[in-house]
């Protein structure tokens, strides 16, 4: 009778198997990681099960020169059961909305609608930024000589209430690719 030697996770004991047994698990494990491989957490999850294998394995391995057979696999496979993927964990994807307005959190310089404007109009978000900042600066600078400055500050308080408003307004997104996929615009770059 052929043997294998083999380690499960979680595990410093070498399990002894015989080539069925052997076969046997790196099938079910070789199912499971297929099962699995769309699972965000599927390399975790499967050192779980080869865990929960090695756990059922050990009273086996009471005596020594132990080799467990496929019979005895096949009862352990059948107590860890089929493993199929969480249908909650893959939600239907929404349907496409179109371009909106919207504020980007991720990589955002204060609130993220310079970035959000940028996403929505498929911009430079740098371009952006430098384009508000510039027009901001621009309509201070010709406001200033008028009224001794009253109108310059009116502008820029209307300017910073105008940016808190957008910030309340509009709907925050993680990230530019979150809004591209809700949005239906294609990735760029």
């Amino acid at each position: 009778m052929s043997t294998q030697h083999m380690r499960l996770a979680g595990h410093a004991r070498v399990f002894v198997l015989t080539d069925d047994a052997h076969a046997e698990l790196l099938d079910y494990l070789d199912r499971a990681r297929t099962a699995l491989c769309a699972e965000p957490e599927s390399d975790e999850t499967l050192r779980d099960l080869e865990a929960s294998i090695g756990d059922h394995l050990e009273p086996f391995y009471a005596t020594p020169d132990t080799a467990v057979d496929e019979d005895q696999m096949l009862t352990i496979l059948d107590q860890a059961g089929a493993i199929t993927p969480d249908p909650a964990s893959h939600p239907q994807p929404s349907p496409q909305r179109g371009p909106f307005w919207a504020r980007i959190t991720e990589g955002k310089w204060l609130g993220g609608a310079c970035l959000g404007i940028a996403a929505r109009g498929g911009f430079d978000a740098a371009w952006v930024r430098g384009i508000s900042v510039g027009a901001a600066f621009l309509v201070a600078g010709v406001l200033a000589p008028l009224g001794e400055g009253i109108p310059m500050l009116l502008f820029i308080a209307a300017t910073v209430l105008g940016y808190l408003v957008l910030l309340l307004a509009l709907p925050p997104i993680k990230s530019v690719r979150e809004y591209q996929r809700i949005s239906g615009t294609a990735v760029r770059g």
